[in-house]
């Protein structure tokens, strides 16, 4: 009834703005880096001028919303635009490697009790963890509204989704304001990051705050990292991620995209969670195929791909891996195995009842569990 509710009270105006917002706006992605490797942690969605109009207003786009009756309607469509694009990542690629997708709030919508249900519910469409999802919501609205805000992260941390506060002051800081909240990120202020290298005191508070961070598992972004020298220092002091044009500029859809692949294709994983699933996977068929209609199965599935022709389904002992489990596996060689897998799923489930859920009552570790639900898409 409340998703109903929901849907109903968004649905008119999105569709009175969308066309509008698609013609003036358009989204790009900052990377967030892991700044001792500078490996892709997330991205953190932004809302850009098209090119022509780069120039019809000179404020940001949220003080834009904010001045308008557009306010409610544009967050629903930059969340809804980002959360189909961070689908449409997670379906191209085998390895969650982009852990999340980030945006921000203005103030306006944080005083609805219905957002959060909003979110939860477009989520649960289009097929997304919220837990993929952060919202970054100001500190500044934070410190001014504490009942609103407390009220609002409790609502959206029911609702499974990640909350960061961003554009956090040295002066802001403090133990009591931040980590008594329901959180998951603090984002250092670009300003202060551009004072700390004339500032000791500031130096000491931020390295003591990002220690108490990193042990109560509250992430530490520095924001607007623009120079070597910040770079270092945020290091130095144990901040794990940062974003800023040293490391790269907002960026659009299809660059987004080709830095993402870029970045999967340089990495490699272990083979050993894929080979324990498919263990996982051939015993609990063979309780009710038994052992020869279980290999026959594996081999009737399998791709016709050059490097599989190493593994051979044996009926008495399941799949024998002619490798060794230490081998890596790059991201075409996951997408086989996974395809694979996926066509042994679907070809026990046509027979077996409940497959799928017999699987999951068998005793798995996270990754191998996170495997599984990528073959069930």
């Amino acid at each position: 009834m409340i998703q109903q509710q929901v849907s109903n009270r968004y649905s008119t105006d999105n569709s009175i703005a969308s066309s509008y917002l698609k013609q003036e706006f358009q989204l790009c992605y900052q990377p967030i880096v892991v700044l001792e490797t500078q490996n892709l942690y997330a991205f953190e969605s932004l809302t850009c001028w098209h090119p022509d109009k780069a120039r019809s207003y000179a404020s940001n786009q949220l003080t834009l919303a904010e001045q308008s009756q557009l306010d409610m309607p544009f967050h629903q469509w930059v969340i809804s635009e980002a959360c189909r694009q961070l689908q449409s990542w997670q379906m191209q690629y085998v390895e969650d490697v982009l852990s999340r997708l980030s945006m921000n709030l203005s103030a306006k919508p944080l005083f609805h009790s219905y957002l959060a249900e909003y979110i939860a519910q477009l989520l649960n469409q289009i097929g997304i963890a919220p837990r993929y999802l952060r919202l970054e919501i100001s500190a500044q609205w934070v410190m001014q509204n504490r009942s609103a805000a407390s009220a609002a992260i409790k609502r959206f941390k029911r609702a499974g989704i990640s909350i960061g506060i961003d554009n956090v002051h040295f002066s802001d800081l403090s133990y009591e304001d931040w980590f008594s909240l329901p959180i998951e990120a603090l984002k250092i202020s670009k300003i202060d990051i551009q004072e700390l290298s004339n500032n000791a005191c500031m130096k000491d508070f931020l390295k003591t705050t990002i220690s108490i961070a990193n042990k109560t598992g509250i992430q530490v972004i520095s924001k607007g990292i623009e120079t070597d020298e910040q770079l270092m220092t945020m290091k130095a002091l144990g901040c794990t991620y940062g974003q800023g044009f040293l490391l790269s500029k907002p960026l659009p859809t299809r660059q987004a995209t080709a830095l993402l692949s870029s970045q999967l294709n340089k990495m490699s994983i272990d083979l050993t969670p894929y080979v324990n699933l498919i263990n996982i996977l051939n015993k609990t068929a063979q309780k009710f195929l038994g052992k020869t209609l279980a290999a026959r199965y594996w081999q009737e599935t399998k791709p016709k791909k050059d490097w599989l022709v190493a593994i051979e389904p044996n009926k008495n002992i399941g799949l024998l891996f002619n490798t060794a489990k230490s081998k890596r596996l790059d991201i075409s060689q996951q997408k086989d195995l996974k395809y694979w897998s996926h066509c042994f799923l679907q070809r026990c489930s046509a027979v077996i009842h409940d497959f799928p859920k017999l699987l999951a009552q068998t005793d798995m570790t996270s990754a191998e569990a996170q495997i599984l639900a990528l073959l069930q898409k």
